[in-house]
């Protein structure tokens, strides 16, 4: 895939730096038996209306992504 490639929605970002890192909060239900993380975490699902969210380590700490995801 190429940058040129991509059709990004309001609100989206392309990541260029392959240094930065994208925080995903997991639920206990994201995890496999085994304790592995799902596929369908990074995916679309109704419960996130197909867009699932990520911060990125060039805007918060990953304690600060934690913090705002908290109801």
């Amino acid at each position: 895939m190429t940058i040129s490639s991509v059709e990004l929605l309001e609100g989206e970002q392309l990541m260029s730096d392959e240094a930065e890192l994208a925080f995903r909060q997991m639920a206990p239900h994201m995890f496999e038996d085994g304790g592995r993380i799902s596929t369908a975490v990074f995916g679309p699902s109704t419960s996130d209306h197909g867009k699932p969210s990520y911060s990125r380590s060039s805007v918060v700490t990953a304690q600060q992504a934690r913090e705002e995801s908290m109801p």
